[in-house]
């Protein structure tokens, strides 16, 4: 646990405070559509954020982690209104509230609406993560960095959650299940596609989702295993749950919190939904 905290450079603990600035609040009718800015002033970051509130809101937050950043929680972003996803529908309906959050490079952040293909380099001839990456931190670990801040405020705004799950989708798995391993206890459920994303895999160092040591310590589901005993849904896996995932929660007598999705990564959304609805 200790030597992913370092690889991802910060955790849950270590965000500064965080702000509101709030934006525009239009009704829905059985929620409020709430959109403005987390700041972190400390370190000169800002986080474009919607927030779905469900009027019936059972303190139970769901973060929506998206390639797309907060545009992933519609049917399209072209649509001059466009529509919930049936399964974000699904949790709002049941007053979950949902937050989609732009993290860097990602929905506002791009003038021209592309995501990045690599990652930003120093100046230097010589290709070389360590001169770009030795001294700054990867953008797969400012994402996580981006998520971290917006749980801080979600557990300490004025009304804050009670339940903070994560929902990662669509390739953002891998964030997710990072974000997740750096915070403690804080996350009570995680449903984490993981796309059969390996760091180990990746060939190139310009790679968006390149971290450096994302490979050394049991890779991705090394990660995946640092939020044991939390519930973790997990999707994305040909051969079903990593071994060592297994294992760990096995040995934390948590088993039993532990779930494998068998379908397809174009149904873990809605299977995911029906996972965190179900009591426990």
């Amino acid at each position: 646990g200790g030597a992913v905290e370092i690889l991802i450079g910060r955790t849950l603990a270590d965000a500064e405070p965080v702000e509101w600035r709030p934006g525009s609040i239009r009704d829905q009718g059985t929620h409020r559509r709430v959109t403005g800015l987390i700041r972190n002033p400390a370190r000169g970051e800002e986080l474009p954020v919607l927030r779905l509130e469900p009027k019936n809101w059972n303190g139970t937050t769901v973060i929506w982690v998206d390639p797309a950043g907060k545009a992933g929680l519609f049917h399209s972003a072209d649509d001059a209104d466009p529509g919930l996803k049936p399964a974000v529908r699904q949790l709002v309906d049941r007053g979950v509230e949902v937050v989609g959050v732009d993290l860097l490079f990602q929905g506002e952040f791009l003038d021209a609406g592309e995501s990045p293909t690599e990652t930003r380099r120093v100046k230097n001839p010589r290709e070389s993560a360590a001169y770009t990456l030795g001294y700054n931190h990867s953008l797969f670990a400012q994402r996580v960095h981006d998520l971290l801040t917006t749980m801080r405020y979600l557990r300490e705004r004025e009304n804050r959650s009670r339940r903070l799950c994560l929902v990662g989708v669509a390739g953002a798995g891998p964030w997710a299940a990072a974000a997740r391993a750096v915070s403690g206890d804080a996350v009570s459920r995680a449903a984490i596609d993981t796309g059969g994303f390996r760091f180990g895999d990746l060939v190139d160092l310009r790679d968006v989702h390149f971290l450096p040591g994302g490979a050394k310590y049991f890779d991705l589901p090394g990660m995946l295993s640092l939020g044991v005993p939390g519930d973790l849904f997990v999707g994305g896996e040909r051969e079903g749950t990593p071994p060592v995932v297994e294992r760990i929660y096995a040995a934390a007598r948590a088993a039993n919190r532990l779930m494998h999705h068998r379908g397809s990564s174009v149904s873990f959304g809605e299977a995911a939904v029906a996972w965190l609805l179900q009591e426990r």
